[in-house]
């Protein structure tokens, strides 16, 4: 406008321009995605009696992805939305990666959000808040809460503490904190009680404290491990020195190691302990005396790997339709 009619032309164009994509981005739905626990869950590799804990209250854990400005115009509709939600849901988490601003209003309504939710004794969380946003939840999160516990890193740390509290709220039996037996682990489903005591034998029971590394990316791979509590973090290291990445976690009553064992491979991750783990570690060695003294356990095991395995690539199918 300005090249083929006047400066002034130019100018008004591009206010009426500029207006106009204000009001376009202003009008989108502050909430782009709605999901539950039963549509997304952690990364946290669980046992098979746990996931369907988490499969049968999945509607008590919800996601809300953000995008755009909270303002406003919008942050009533989204105050409006998690009210809703905590009618019928105990969490519910704000990913906010996709949140370009929040002016005063918005922070405002969230603070109002957040103290109404404990008062009904649910939680709100917040993942995935960009830096340039930090100090405002922080500030309205501290206000009512008193800590930046509601505060996660990203999605999946958020989805792994709802299942936690889901699991500690649901489980029966065992609590979580308890050692499991051999025959509570899903490695060992199947394998009768006298077959146990052989390998009760062979297995070595070992404690690592929280912190502590069980296993090197690129070690030998001359055992694994039967988790019979804590948790651990799965760890890889990225290329050109860039440190190193958090891609899955491990609960008890899973285990650790079992494919680099099987391959006679170099370890393909590092493992941190993130909370005492007690465990039960089964050699090369014990390995090789199963398959040759005691085949019918053994089978019974390589039975359970591969079942274990296709659980992982269905899980993983699901995180990436996801991702969609």
């Amino acid at each position: 406008m300005t090249v083929f009619y006047s400066v002034v032309a130019g100018v008004i164009a591009g206010c009426l321009l500029a207006g106009t994509i204000f009001v376009i981005n202003m009008s989108r739905p502050i909430v782009r995605r709605a999901l539950d626990g039963s549509d997304i869950q952690s990364k946290r590799i669980r046992p098979a009696r746990d996931i369907a804990i988490l499969n049968e209250t999945g509607s008590q854990r919800a996601v809300l992805q953000l995008e755009g400005v909270l303002f406003f115009g919008n942050a009533d509709d989204l105050s409006a939305r998690i009210k809703e939600l905590v009618w019928k849901a105990d969490m519910v988490t704000l990913d906010m990666r996709g949140v370009s601003d929040i002016d005063v209003s918005g922070a405002n309504v969230l603070a109002n959000t957040i103290a109404k939710s404990r008062a009904q004794k649910k939680d709100l969380l917040f993942c995935g808040v960009p830096s340039a946003h930090i100090d405002i939840i922080r500030s309205i999160v501290r206000k009512v809460v008193k800590s930046d516990e509601p505060i996660k890193d990203d999605l999946d740390s958020a989805l792994e503490w709802m299942e936690e509290r889901s699991l500690l709220m649901h489980a029966s039996g065992r609590h979580q904190s308890d050692v499991l037996e051999l025959a509570e682990i899903d490695f060992l489903a199947g394998i009768a009680p006298c077959d146990l005591e052989p390998l009760q034998a062979i297995l070595t029971r070992r404690e690592f404290a929280s912190g502590a590394t069980i296993c090197r990316e690129g070690d030998d791979g001359d055992c694994m491990w039967l988790l019979a509590k804590g948790g651990v973090s799965v760890r890889i290291v990225l290329p050109d020195g860039r440190g190193d990445r958090r891609v899955a976690s491990l609960a008890r009553g899973t285990t650790i190691g079992e494919m680099a064992l099987v391959e006679s491979a170099r370890r393909s991750a590092t493992i941190v302990v993130d909370e005492d783990v007690v465990c039960y570690e089964l050699s090369r060695s014990g390995f090789d005396l199963l398959l040759n003294k005691y085949p019918a356990i053994a089978t019974r095991i390589l039975g359970n790997l591969s079942r274990e395995l296709a659980r992982r690539l269905r899980r993983t199918t699901q995180d990436l339709r996801n991702l969609s």
